[in-house]
């Protein structure tokens, strides 16, 4: 079981309903993989995991253990990045195929290093004040942020993030697409 399936399954239980009215009546099982990948990116991954829970409650008895599966192959599988980081330095805990390939770099490369370690930020201070508004708020969303490959390539994404806590720590949900 990894690790990013564990939390995605974990936040869609946190999320309220009131957060959630809006896109679950726009969700079905067939939209759903478009959805997560789509321009909306206040729609969230964890959002789309609670509409396969809702679809999943109307149609179909869906066992606990098929949703770490699900939730694992919404994670990997979503045409935008996605990514698990701990708040306090920026340690990435994972990230998916689309994050991976946006950045150039291999899970091995990022998994266990912070972002300012890879030299993702083209300006760290705007690091600092995501985190600052992720400390106050908890969230953030459709946050445009300057950043950059290995390759020195920049480009603006566009971010959506939500903290949890996990274990003894706190962890930064994101997802990002490159802004237009």
């Amino acid at each position: 079981m990894r690790i990013g399936g564990r939390l995605i399954r974990w936040a869609y239980q946190k999320v309220s309903a009131e957060v959630l009215a809006g896109t679950l009546a726009a969700c079905s099982a067939r939209s759903l993989r478009v959805a997560v990948g789509g321009a909306d990116m206040g729609t969230m991954a964890w959002v789309q995991a609670e509409a396969i829970h809702h679809v999943a409650d109307s149609n179909t008895a869906f066992e606990p253990s098929d949703y770490v599966r699900l939730f694992s192959e919404l994670f990997e599988h979503s045409s935008d990045a996605v990514w698990i980081t701990r708040l306090e330095d920026g340690v990435l805990y994972e990230a998916n195929g689309a994050f991976l390939s946006l950045f150039g770099v291999s899970r091995r490369e990022a998994v266990g290093h912070s972002t300012a370690e890879l030299g993702l930020w083209v300006y760290p201070s705007e690091r600092e004040a995501v985190v600052r508004r992720l400390r106050e708020t908890g969230r953030i969303e459709r946050c445009t942020v300057r950043l950059r490959s290995v390759w020195s390539e920049e480009f603006s994404l566009l971010v959506s993030e939500v903290v949890v806590p996990w274990r003894q720590e706190r962890v930064i949900l994101g997802i990002g697409a490159l802004a237009r």
